[in-house]
């Protein structure tokens, strides 16, 4: 897979929010971002960080889905009182909307867009891949351990609140890609140390990549601590990564 440099380039690409039916009521909102075309298309799940579903998040799915991937980002805040259009102002509101999100709950919502996966023709659900970061990075880990074997690979990115995390991850078996920030103030390399060690308990492929110089959130674009070079650097890796572990038909 291929890091895009042209801006200015046209992809034909879908882009569309749709909303899943929740058996404990309501509806979550999800975006799809895909290549036209019937398909069916490998899938990534982006798991958002605390600030929700931005526009560099979205962004960041464009991205993929121009290399030819189906990308489902689900609203995990639908439920938590606030509208969901409505974004978390500065960090302390994003702070506060991830410190009210459930992991239980945000697990089910994961269930429902699973299965929602599986009933679309233009989705290969045997070929679904995770990717997050913050919030995300951690979610996709619990998604990991709450569902074994149902995805190809993980990519984590500077997994915050592992440390109160309610999942163990030694269930974790599929390959897992650990990407941690140096000067991160939220995801510390003690409790990176601690994951590591946990996952490579059952799990025979377990990548770290360390990026020392990199403060928390230097993915996000619309961050004060993104890097541009870190970032493409990084998500080269993880986009070689992915393509390696989805190529295959099961």
């Amino acid at each position: 897979m291929s890091v895009v440099s042209d801006l200015d380039q046209v992809f034909d690409v879908d882009y569309k929010t749709t909303l899943i039916d929740l058996e404990a009521g309501g509806c979550m909102p999800v975006r799809i971002i895909k290549p036209s075309g019937y398909g069916p298309h490998p899938v990534v799940v982006l798991l958002m960080g605390m600030s929700g579903v931005d526009p560099s998040l979205c962004s960041l799915g464009r991205l993929i889905a121009e290399e030819g991937y189906a990308v489902a980002i689900p609203d995990l805040y639908h439920d938590n009182g606030r509208r969901t259009e409505e974004l978390p102002e500065d960090f302390d509101a994003a702070l506060e909307a991830m410190s009210g999100l459930r992991e239980k709950r945000a697990m089910e919502d994961m269930a429902a867009m699973l299965e929602f996966i599986d009933s679309r023709r233009d989705m290969d659900g045997t070929r679904v891949s995770l990717l997050g970061h913050c919030l995300g990075g951690r979610l996709s880990l619990v998604a990991g351990s709450y569902f074994p074997g149902r995805f190809r690979c993980i990519a984590s990115y500077y997994a915050s609140g592992m440390d109160a995390c309610m999942t163990s991850l030694d269930g974790i078996d599929v390959p897992t890609q650990l990407v941690s920030a140096g000067q991160s103030l939220f995801a510390c390399e003690e409790s990176l140390q601690r994951v590591e060690s946990e996952l490579r308990r059952s799990n025979q492929f377990v990548q770290r990549l360390s990026f020392d110089d990199a403060a928390h959130n230097f993915l996000d674009a619309t961050d004060r601590n993104y890097d541009p070079s870190l970032a493409a650097e990084a998500l080269y890796r993880t986009f070689e990564f992915i393509q390696s572990n989805s190529s295959a038909v099961a």
